[in-house]
């Protein structure tokens, strides 16, 4: 029916539980609006457009549809807590293999698997002191010549801008002995080859460290399969992660669905009792007899059942607007 695009970042929050992207060169987002929504036929397309998109190489392309509840990642969440970056990584790639092993999985994902890189220049601090060369200037005349400096805008005639950036020129794949030319400024002055001070080398570095309570945390998602329970298969992803041998100091925690299952409900079954028995005394009180009261407390079960049997029949899962809804309907 409707459809947009964004390239270099994600859509608008057009739904309430979904949080935008950030800017960013290697994301794009598609937002699309079917005719209608049929229970039985909308979940076999998406599933037919996962099989479809599966086959891109190098991209990772995942299929949702939108759903109601608390903002989350992805529906099923592991967190790994440790000091140690490294042993969070070989953690982390253990977790993965037993969640993409556990049936009713798909678009597994491991952030700590795919490592960026970084140029590392390598700076001797001692020649740069011999040389008076400060080693906040080397990084600033690197970051401008790699990355470039604003130098203005460009505005054509039917109002499009374009920023201007001024850095080395580069023609191709940028490689290290493009950092030959480069020179660095000294205190008296006097330009200093880049090479004298530094040594500049490619090295692997993690791409995103996420931190809770503090200690570091890589967090592995996924996604339940058309047909399968987001409760039962987190459940049995983690009896299989129950075999992994954690070091002292490594924690693992459930997030995703199941952890803002247990902050929305965690007071709820309280609040249930207090407002059962309090219906029940307005009723007392009300009828003047228990037995009138419990005429009308009767109509409690059915409707529950008949609220249960509707979302079975619609398709739709006892969300947590379900079950206000079915508080109202009581």
């Amino acid at each position: 029916k409707h459809w947009f695009a964004n390239l270099g970042r994600g859509n608008p929050r057009v739904y309430y539980n979904i949080l935008p992207e950030e800017t960013n060169a290697n994301i794009a987002e598609v937002f699309t609006e079917l005719h209608e929504y049929d229970p039985r036929r909308s979940p076999q397309l998406l599933d037919e457009l996962r099989a479809a998109f599966a086959d891109y190489p190098g991209a990772r392309i995942i299929v949702e549809s939108y759903k109601n509840g608390p903002p989350v990642n992805a529906p099923i969440e592991v967190a790994i807590s440790g000091p140690d970056l490294e042993q969070l990584r070989e953690l982390a790639a253990r977790a993965e293999q037993a969640i993409t092993a556990t049936p009713g999985t798909r678009d597994v994902d491991n952030p700590v698997r795919r490592l960026r890189t970084d140029l590392d220049l390598r700076i001797d601090p001692q020649k740069a002191a011999l040389l008076g060369v400060a080693p906040v200037e080397i990084d600033r005349t690197v970051r401008a010549a790699v990355a470039g400096l604003s130098a203005g805008k460009f505005r054509e005639a039917d109002g499009d801008e374009y920023d201007i950036t001024l850095r080395l020129p580069m023609e191709g794949r940028p490689r290290l002995d493009v950092l030959d030319r480069i020179e660095v400024s000294s205190a008296t002055g006097r330009p200093v080859p880049l090479r004298q001070v530094a040594s500049p080398e490619f090295a692997a570095a993690t791409t995103l460290i996420r931190r809770h309570d503090r200690e570091r945390e890589v967090l592995i998602t996924a996604h339940p399969q058309t047909g399968y329970n987001t409760e039962k298969v987190t459940a049995e992803v983690f009896e299989r992660l129950a075999g992994l041998e954690l070091p002292s100091g490594y924690s693992l925690r459930a997030g995703g669905e199941l952890e803002a299952r247990k902050e929305s409900f965690g007071g709820i079954g309280t609040a249930v009792i207090v407002a059962v028995f309090g219906i029940l005394a307005v009723l007392v009180l009300e009828f003047g007899s228990f037995r009138s009261m419990l005429i009308v407390a009767g109509v409690i079960p059915l409707g529950v059942a008949g609220g249960l049997l509707a979302l079975l029949v619609t398709g739709y899962t006892l969300s947590f607007t379900a079950t206000i809804g079915l508080v109202a309907l009581i």
